[in-house]
């Protein structure tokens, strides 16, 4: 009996060790199975944040197509339109858009001054100064310095035409002077100057530039059947001038001239016209 009684006691010994080992091994199992638990709602947790990422960038491309900047499929990243955020490049500037540089230095461009031409003003050298004192004094020249005037118009013809100028005439006719003293309604008492109109139109376009209808002061005797002016008298106002000082600009030449006595003195304009001067104005001072 004490036997059987002992043999009970070591087998519930046993049995209460196995049992003490199985339940260990089941708490181990069990904290794996929490382990494996705890990491698998990790994974699922870290797997919805991708698929939650993942449909945010669905619904962003879908708001992309709603506003109408692109299409995209399955947002397939070839297809979707393109925007990082950052600011659309411009396109580049063709020629005919650039923009000019405005950090160039401007360059100045210095206008010629109306008043005073285009070409530089000098003074005339001694030559010039002879070759005007000659060309003022010729019997075709002198009396456009004997009155004072400031455009051409304005000269006294009487003075220039004194002595013929230098133009060829003929002696008077007889129906030449009968016409004469009939219109003066006197005979003649001294030589008669006479020259035709075509002698003196062409007179005045070479010396001038003007026609006779634009002259302002002519009194000389006009008649028309022989188209022909005449002056009578005996005497001269042939005179010769020195030019004593003179400077040029834009074709334009400035003179001083005097008489050789000095009792006339003169500021005379030419103007260059091919291998000639015009006479533009001349004040006598």
């Amino acid at each position: 009996m004490k036997k059987k009684f002992i043999t009970l006691i070591l087998a519930a010994l046993l049995a209460s060790s196995m049992f003490f080992s199985v339940s260990g091994c089941g708490n181990e199992k069990a904290k794996e199975a929490s382990a494996e638990t705890e990491t698998s709602a990790e994974t699922k947790k870290d797997t919805g944040d991708s698929e939650a990422e993942n449909n945010s960038g669905s619904k962003k491309s879908t708001t992309k197509i709603l506003d109408g900047k692109g299409i995209s499929l399955n947002n397939d990243p070839i297809s979707a339109p393109a925007d990082s955020g950052q600011e659309e490049t411009a396109p580049a500037k063709t020629p005919e858009t650039e923009v000019p540089d405005n950090t160039q230095e401007n360059k100045t461009t210095e206008m010629p001054d109306p008043l005073t031409g285009t070409e530089e003003r000098r003074d005339l050298s001694t030559e010039e100064l002879d070759y005007f004192s000659s060309f003022v004094s010729d019997m075709e020249n002198y009396g456009f310095l004997c009155s004072s005037y400031s455009i051409p118009q304005e000269v006294d013809l009487d003075q220039v035409l004194y002595t013929g100028a230098g133009m060829d005439f003929e002696p008077l006719t007889f129906e030449e002077s009968a016409a004469l003293q009939a219109a003066n309604g006197q005979p003649f008492m001294t030589d008669v100057i006479h020259l035709t109109s075509q002698q003196i139109e062409e007179f005045l376009q070479r010396k001038l530039g003007i026609s006779l209808g634009e002259i302002r002061k002519f009194n000389w005797t006009y008649l028309e059947q022989f188209d022909s002016y005449y002056v009578e008298h005996g005497d001269t106002n042939c005179v010769t001038f020195i030019c004593t000082s003179g400077w040029t600009e834009d074709g334009m030449y400035y003179l001083d001239c005097q008489t050789p006595d000095g009792t006339m003195h003169t500021a005379l304009t030419l103007e260059k016209s091919g291998d000639t001067y015009l006479f533009r104005s001349n004040i006598l001072q």
